[in-house]
């Protein structure tokens, strides 16, 4: 952090009075980066039951920090391509995680095994046994007779990595979709791991996908009745030039009609 201080004479000004504050600022604020960033990122397809989980850079302010509002331990995870998005399924439907997220314990940066639970934050492995008790895990993770918690979705690793070419900060990036075009896909040898879930009927409304080894790294999941596309935004301009078209023949035919 760098204080901007001024140059030249300083003048000390005393008795002045009690509640008027006429300093300037040492530090300038910082902006709200909810009010810039790219989110948030959703999938929301009802043909949509399979999703790749891979992770990668988390974006800066814009990025995982400005629409999750959770700090980023530098690595988040990306579904089907995009950044920490929020997935919406739809009860008693089965759907398919292909996770690639790395899978060597000795590697602590990127071991990632996937689960998915109430809990916003995630990294169930560093909880304590008494703070596992107020979550809840509904898959990824398996229980052996003890009680004692072992990951069980954890694949190769498949890293969204800066091009070597990246020559910007993450925050000159107007939109994610420019953004996502400065990365490249980096994997290592292996296979993924596959995990199958069905949200049933007791699964609550929201939930969360996040990595058994550290903390927020992912966001939500919606648990739907039903899922409904969102609208495009080019559907309402589309339907009023339809309306005008509509109009302006309407128009001829009569202005037609009324000259003959």
């Amino acid at each position: 952090m760098f204080l901007r201080l001024a140059h030249g004479d300083l003048k000390l000004e005393l008795g002045r009075k009690p509640g008027v504050k006429n300093c300037e600022p040492f530090i300038r604020p910082k902006r709200n980066s909810s009010d810039r960033s790219w989110g948030p990122l959703r999938i929301r397809d009802p043909q949509v039951t399979t999703f790749t989980v891979r992770v990668g850079v988390p974006g800066g302010l814009k990025g995982y920090s400005g629409f999750t509002g959770n700090p980023s331990p530098g690595v988040v995870w990306y579904v089907n391509g995009l950044m920490s998005p929020e997935l919406y399924l739809k009860r008693n439907r089965r759907y398919t995680f292909v996770v690639e997220g790395g899978n060597d314990p000795n590697d602590a940066r990127f071991y990632h095994p996937f689960y998915i639970t109430d809990d916003a934050h995630g990294g169930y492995g560093r909880y304590t046994e008494e703070q596992r008790k107020n979550i809840k895990v509904y898959a990824g993770v398996e229980f052996d007779r003890r009680g004692r918690p072992h990951p069980s979705a954890a694949g190769r690793l498949c890293s969204w990595v800066h091009n070597s070419s990246h020559r910007y900060s993450v925050d000159d990036y107007p939109t994610y979709p420019k953004f996502r075009k400065s990365l490249r896909l980096q994997c290592s040898e292996g296979e993924p791991n596959i995990l199958y879930w069905t949200p049933n009927a007791s699964a609550p409304e929201l939930l969360y996908y996040q990595s058994y080894s550290m903390r927020d790294m992912g966001w939500k999941i919606h648990v739907v009745d039903e899922i409904i596309n969102s609208t495009p935004t080019s559907a309402p301009l589309s339907g009023l030039i339809s309306l005008v078209c509509v109009f302006i023949v309407f128009f001829y035919t009569e202005n037609k009609r009324t000259l003959s």
